[in-house]
C-alpha cells in the first residue's frame, strides 16, 4: 500500500484544547502560563475554530488588549478567521475549562500530541521519499532523515522555573553524588598532573585545546584518545583536514615511537620497525576507535554523525574535532558575520556534549595578534575567543617558551596550561614533546609538580 501525500485525521483532544482556551480566557495566571508554554502547532489545524482562538488570544496578549470574549470575536474578524466561532462555541470553552489545577496537565498533552503529529508526519515523508527517490547512498539518506526527525523533538518544550524547594532538593542530590563519586574521575589520560588539575574530562564537557600552528595540538589529541581507548572507552575522531590514512599513520607512530616519516616512506628494513610495528598494529585494531575525515563538514552534519555513531556504540565517551575552523554553519544568511557563524557552531558542539553525554575536545586556533606576539596564549587569543571562551568547560593551550631555540630539535620543552576550568583548578603542566614520533611526557617541574593555581 503506497503512503498518501498527506496523513488522515492526525490525533488531537478537541476538548482538551477548548478547556486549555477556556482557562486562558478565564485566568490571568492561566493566559501567562499558555502564552509561554503554548503555539499554534499545539492545537491541530483541522480543529479550526480552536487554532483561531488561541491566535487570536496571542495577539490580543502581545497588544496588551484584554483578552474577553467580545475582544478575541473582534480580533478573529479583523483576521477574517474563524467564521464559525461565536459567542456560544467561546462560552462552551470556558464552561469546559472550570478547573484552573488541571491546567498544567492539559499543556503537557496538548505538547505531547503535537511532537506526535510532527512524528507521525516525519514519518509518512519518510516513506513517500523511500517511494520517489533511487537511494544510491544509504548513510547519506539515513542522515537526511535523522534530521527531519530531530526536527521534531525542537517541538518540545523544555526548561521551566524551578522553585527553592526543587532547587535546593536539585542540589542536594549533586552534592549527595560528588560524595559517593569524589575519588572517580572522569576520562583520565597517562598525563597524571594534567589529570590532577581537569580531574578528566567529564561527560557533557566542551574542551578547547588551542596552541600556535606547528605546536602539537593534533599529536595531543592522538596522546589523549589513543590513551582513553587504552582504558577502555570509546573515541569518534573527525579530521576536517587530514584523510584517514594519515591520522592511522600518526597513531601508529605514537603508539610504536617509530617516526611517522618512516612509517610513511615504508622504510621496513630498519629493526626498529620490523620489531615494534606488528605490536602498534595490534593495539591500534584493540582500539574502539572511529575516525570520520569529511571535508567540508557542516555542524548539522557533523552532529548527525556524532549522534548516529554513540547510538550504535554507547561507549564512545569522547570525540575529537580536528579543527574548528574548517566547519561551517547551516545558516547561509547573508548578514551574518564569520564570528556570528562560529558562536552557532560552538553553541550547538556544547548542546551535542550535553545530548550524548560525551566529553568534546575541539580543536582550535589562536588569533593572528597571538601568532605575532611573543609569550604564553591568553584567553582573549582564542579566534573569535567571546563564545569560544564561554561555552566551553575546559581551554587548554599548548605552548613554547623557547621557540626560536627549539626549533628543528627532535623534542622540545612545551607547557601545556589549563587556562580555563569551570569545575576545578587552573594550572601549567610542562611537557616533552618528540614531534617525529607524535608523543607527549610529563616532565618534572622545578619542585617536583605541575603548578597549581587555585580557581
Amino acid at each position: 500500500m503506497s503512503p498518501k501525500t498527506k496523513l488522515s485525521r492526525l490525533p488531537s483532544s478537541p476538548d482538551i484544547e477548548k478547556a486549555a482556551l477556556g482557562l486562558m480566557i478565564d485566568s490571568g495566571e492561566c493566559l501567562q502560563k499558555g502564552i509561554a508554554a503554548l503555539d499554534e502547532f499545539d492545537f491541530y489545524e483541522e480543529n479550526i475554530e480552536n487554532n483561531a482562538i488561541f491566535r487570536a488570544i496571542k495577539l490580543l496578549h502581545e497588544q496588551k488588549l484584554p483578552v474577553t470574549i467580545e475582544t478575541i470575536l473582534n480580533k478573529l474578524n479583523e483576521m477574517k478567521e474563524g467564521a464559525s466561532v461565536n459567542f456560544t462555541y467561546i462560552d462552551e470553552c470556558i464552561l469546559i475549562g472550570s478547573n484552573p489545577a488541571l491546567f498544567d496537565s492539559y499543556l503537557e498533552i496538548l505538547n505531547h500530541q503535537k511532537i506526535y503529529r510532527a512524528f507521525l508526519n516525519a514519518a509518512n515523508e519518510a516513506l513517500i521519499d523511500n517511494q520517489r527517490k533511487d537511494i544510491k547512498n544509504l548513510a547519506t539518506y539515513l542522515l537526511e532523515q535523522q534530521n527531519k526527525f530531530e526536527e521534531v523533538f525542537k517541538h518540545k518544550k523544555i526548561g521551566s522555573f524551578q522553585d527553592a524547594l526543587e532547587i535546593s532538593r536539585t542540589a542536594k542530590e549533586g552534592i549527595e553524588y560528588a560524595r559517593q563519586n569524589a575519588n572517580k574521575q572522569g576520562l583520565t589520560t597517562s598525563f597524571s598532573k594534567l589529570d590532577r588539575i581537569t580531574r578528566g574530562f567529564q561527560p557533557s564537557d566542551l574542551i578547547s585545546l588551542a596552541a600556535r600552528p606547528g605546536t602539537g595540538k593534533t599529536a595531543l589529541a592522538i596522546n589523549i584518545a589513543a590513551d582513553v581507548c587504552r582504558r577502555g572507552s570509546g573515541v569518534g575522531f573527525f579530521s576536517t583536514e587530514m584523510s584517514t590514512k594519515q591520522i592511522a599513520y600518526r597513531f601508529l607512530s605514537h603508539l610504536s615511537r617509530i617516526p611517522q616519516h618512516k612509517i610513511e616512506s615504508g622504510e621496513t628494513k630498519d629493526p626498529s620497525i620490523e620489531a615494534n610495528l606488528p605490536n602498534a598494529y595490534k593495539e591500534l585494531e584493540s582500539y574502539e576507535l572511529f575516525i570520520d575525515d569529511s571535508t567540508n563538514v557542516s555542524i548539522t552534519s557533523l552532529s548527525s554523525k556524532a549522534t548516529l555513531l554513540k547510538n550504535s556504540h554507547p561507549n564512545v565517551k569522547l570525540i575529537i574535532i580536528d579543527y574548528l575552523g574548517l566547519i561551517h554553519s547551516d545558516n547561509v544568511n547573508k548578514n551574518r558575520t564569520h564570528q556570528d557563524e562560529v558562536s552557532d557552531i560552538v553553541k550547538r558542539l556544547k548542546e551535542l556534549a550535553r545530548e550524548l553525554e560525551v566529553a568534546i575536545l575541539l580543536i582550535c586556533q589562536l588569533n593572528r595578534k597571538a601568532e605575532e606576539r611573543k609569550g604564553e596564549p591568553q584567553l582573549q587569543d582564542l579566534r573569535e575567543s567571546g563564545q569560544i571562551e564561554a561555552e566551553s568547560d575546559k581551554v587548554i593551550f599548548i605552548h613554547d617558551p623557547k621557540p626560536s631555540e627549539q626549533r628543528g630539535q627532535p623534542a622540545r620543552e612545551l607547557v601545556i596550561t589549563v587556562a580555563k576550568n569551570r569545575n576545578g583548578s587552573q594550572g601549567m603542566v610542562n611537557m616533552r614533546f618528540e614531534g617525529a614520533t607524535m608523543t607527549f611526557m610529563e616532565t618534572i617541574s622545578d619542585d617536583g609538580f605541575s603548578n597549581m593555581i587555585p580557581k
